[in-house]
């Protein structure tokens, strides 16, 4: 008893506060132990710590959460009323790496950049419990999302106003590697990175984005999937919901000295909202793996050296179809689906590798080595058309014009002859590269120089083998008549060879910061097409084309610092995207001018950026996501103006309080996007193009709020996402049915819960009213957005 008083009487308390550095914004689950012994515990909700403990233990407590770096300090420099704040390390790597992988070199570079960048941390992620990456892409001003089907598989986003059929306009990346299943060849992004294993999410759209070819025109998106840990981390996740939603998020991962580890698996579907008469899922199902593994000499060796290897694979098995819904159908019941649509059917698997050098050399020179290879292959087995009748686009924009063939879509049919024709749009993909960055820093007086050299070639192919069956529909439902033969439609191969390089200086005086820069772009696009006559690909009937160009991409962006907090930014730069193989088609090209002002500190973060775009060419694509016939070729689109303003906000309103916080973040997003020369389109559903015609699926108005309130063991936000009409067609009209698609206001709720050091909670709530609106009308019919979903979800992290 004596011995036990005696050493209760010994033990101390030790408390304290962790954030992110730059910011006020506490780091929940991060780990706080003592130097090297297993005794500790994890912050709450707002970063907050205590500890019991006896003093002979150790005089130095360890921090440590995935995705910023490691922070060992003395018990004695802890609770002096200073936070304890975490620097980001996105990666966990050197910052060179980093910054060739990084847009933004995670929140502490945002100030640094010469233009309009935002970036979504992973403490942010995790408070809003999204997945869906269109509700991500929501909350960064000048971004435009068309949403498809309710949980953001086969996104299509734009920025400033540029094209945003299957994302085709932007440059997407995973840890600073291309994305897109073939990025020069066939950058329709079909298959797109999985948002749920993701630890951050960057958008740049200023001059330095130059750098992040080949799409410079509206900006570029990069992907930052989870680190290797500092230290031993681990995370089990399960979230179950509304129309059998699932979700499963796990990871292990730890690093020594040397080397260092993750497996990670996201994996998730659902039964579907949409309701089939026969009962039939409408739902999808999702697996991702990925496996990273890094060695690196010791920290103090005289030549630094890093490897870094991630191996993924992704496979999904989606019941989704374009077909949509007339006006009067979607007045009834937006969430029905026709019984044309029931064998509907996405079947997909993608496998990535990537290998990484890092390389210290003497005299201030960084050398950074990335090989890589992603391959694509799916099966899109769909509704093509009505055998001899009308589009479908047309029977669901005038029913009562064509009512037999309405009819037959909806199954009303009691006819045994071959009626529908459902093509299997067949593909496979690869893309592979390597790329190198150089990178040598110097002083001279105070003036610092730093100065970016890099080259990238990349390859990359889409393998087109398509057929179509034919079948009858009788009392709903369909019956095979005729299989097709393979290779009877599309049976040709588009490839891409390209060599892209920049230098990009940043030199540094006093307030001043000038970032000149220059991108080459030197592309071949080549076609073989077999035709539908030779499926075993002898080459008795084959048609060959090619289409060769290079172009050069100059770009300059100037910052000045008026004060520790304020950033005034202007940029001016080329914007480029490759065509297609055939040689009467023009690659895009604009010039792009942003001017702009930052605010950065603990209290509030804010940007105003007006953006300015002139199109001498545009370019567009006829693919079946945007209403074409989808052969997939590229065609010169006339010129445009783009013009707006984007505005973000964001501040804690109870900022005295040490316990409760009230986080409020604001977006807002003017768009106005129009062709400046009339031109007769090749897309079908555009036709005659006039001068002044709104650019389609760009809304003038977005607005993104969210607020929510803090405490250290629970958390509230409520987010409101608004997104004003837009024109389905340019020179879209009110009066004729299809063409403009009314705005819409959704509200969702996350609720997240510290049960134990180890233990949390979490409530999602999207779509909270329930309200109904479409959010397309293209390429066949009215499409809904998701209906109100309810998520519960259990997070256990070791």
């Amino acid at each position: 008893m004596i011995i036990s008083v005696y050493s209760f009487a010994q033990t101390k308390t030790i408390e304290g506060r962790v954030t992110e550095k730059g910011t006020s914004k506490g780091i929940p689950h991060s780990n706080v132990s003592f130097e090297n012994t297993q005794i500790g515990t994890r912050t709450d909700g707002q970063g907050y710590f205590k500890i019991e403990y006896a003093p002979a233990i150790s005089e130095e407590i360890t921090i440590s959460c995935i995705g910023f770096n490691s922070l060992t300090i003395a018990i004695d420099k802890v609770g002096t009323g200073d936070n304890i704040e975490l620097e980001e390390n996105i990666l966990a790597l050197p910052q060179l790496v980093i910054e060739s992988q990084s847009l933004t070199l995670g929140r502490v570079g945002l100030k640094e950049i010469p233009g309009s960048v935002q970036y979504i941390s992973a403490v942010e992620l995790k408070n809003y419990n999204y997945t869906n990456v269109n509700d991500i892409m929501k909350m960064v001003p000048g971004v435009n999302v068309q949403e498809e089907d309710g949980f953001g598989l086969r996104p299509n986003i734009g920025l400033r106003g540029s094209s945003l059929e299957r994302s085709a306009r932007i440059t997407i990346m995973e840890d600073g590697i291309l994305a897109a299943p073939a990025p020069y060849s066939s950058p329709s992004a079909y298959y797109f990175p999985t948002m749920g294993r993701m630890n951050s999410v960057e958008v740049l759209k200023g001059a330095s984005q130059i750098r992040f070819g080949p799409f410079t025109t509206g900006g570029a998106i990069n992907f930052m999937s989870t680190p290797i840990p500092n230290r031993f981390a681990s995370k089990f996740q399960l979230t179950s919901g509304s129309y059998g939603y699932k979700n499963l998020h796990a990871y292990v991962g730890t690093k020594s000295e040397q080397v260092g580890f993750l497996v990670e698996t996201f994996q998730y579907g659902a039964d579907g909202f949409k309701e089939l008469e026969n009962g039939d899922n409408t739902g999808f199902d999702k697996k991702d793996y990925q496996i990273k593994v890094g060695v690196n000499t010791k920290a103090d060796a005289k030549v630094y050296q890093s490897l870094n290897m991630t191996v993924g694979q992704t496979f999904e098995d989606a019941n989704e179809t374009y077909l949509g819904l007339s006006a009067s159908d979607f007045d009834d019941n937006p969430y029905q689906r026709y019984a044309a649509s029931q064998l509907d059917n996405m079947d997909a698997e993608q496998s990535r590798f990537s290998l990484q050098h890092y390389i210290e050399m003497p005299g201030g020179v960084n050398i950074v080595t990335t090989a890589y290879r992603n391959d694509f292959a799916r099966n899109w087995y769909k509704l093509q058309g009505i055998i001899d009748g009308p589009s479908l686009s047309s029977v669901l924009d005038n029913p009562e014009t064509f009512p037999a063939a309405y009819q037959l879509l909806r199954g009303q049919s009691t006819a045994d002859t071959a009626s529908l024709s459902l093509r299997a749009n067949n593909r496979e993909y690869y893309a592979q590269g390597v790329q190198t960055v150089v990178d040598y820093e110097f002083e001279t007086g105070n003036v610092s120089h730093d100065i970016h050299l890099s080259g990238r070639w990349h390859e990359d192919e889409e393998d087109r083998y398509q057929w179509e069956d034919l079948y009858a529909i009788n009392d709903g439902t369909m019956k095979l008549i005729q299989p097709g033969t393979h290779g009877t439609q599309a049976n040709r191969v588009e490839s891409a060879k390209a060599f892209a390089g920049y230098i990009l200086y940043q030199l540094d005086v006093n307030r001043w910061s000038f970032t000149p820069g220059i991108r080459y772009e030197n592309i071949t696009v080549s076609r073989k097409d077999y035709g539908k006559n030779d499926v075993e690909r002898t080459g008795s009937d084959l048609q060959t084309r090619s289409n060769s160009f290079s172009v050069w991409l100059p770009g300059v962006g100037v910052n000045y610092q008026l004060s520790d907090q304020l950033n005034l930014f202007s940029g001016v730069h080329r914007g480029f995207a490759p065509a297609g193989s055939s040689d009467d088609t023009d690659p895009e090209l604009s010039t792009n001018y942003e001017l702009g002002i930052r605010k950065t500190n603990s209290k509030v973060e804010g940007s105003a950026v007006l953006f300015y775009t002139d199109y001498q060419s545009l370019l567009g694509r006829d693919i079946a996501a945007a209403g074409g016939i989808g052969s997939g070729d590229a065609f010169n689109a006339g010129t445009a103006i783009t013009r707006g303003l984007e505005f973000q906000v964001g501040f804690d309103a109870a900022n005295t309080s040490s316990t409760i916080s009230l986080p409020v973040v604001a977006a807002y997003t003017y768009t106005d996007a129009y062709f400046s020369k009339s031109f007769e389109s090749e897309l079908e559903p555009w036709g005659m193009v006039n001068k002044g015609d709104q650019l389609p699926y760009i809304a003038n108005h977005q607005v993104y709020v969210n607020v929510g309130i803090q405490h250290k063991r629970a958390s509230l936000f409520f987010n409101t996402k608004y997104q004003g009409d837009i024109g389905t067609v340019p020179g879209a009209e009110d009066t004729v049915p299809g063409e403009r698609i009314d705005g819409f206001m959704v509200f969702d709720l996350s609720a997240n819960v510290i049960i134990n050091k180890f233990l949390s909670a979490n409530l999602s709530v999207s779509n909270v009213f329930d309200n109904k609106y479409a959010v397309a009308a293209r390429p066949a019919g009215l499409r809904p957005g998701a209906p109100r979903m309810i998520n519960f979800g259990v997070r256990a992290d070791f």
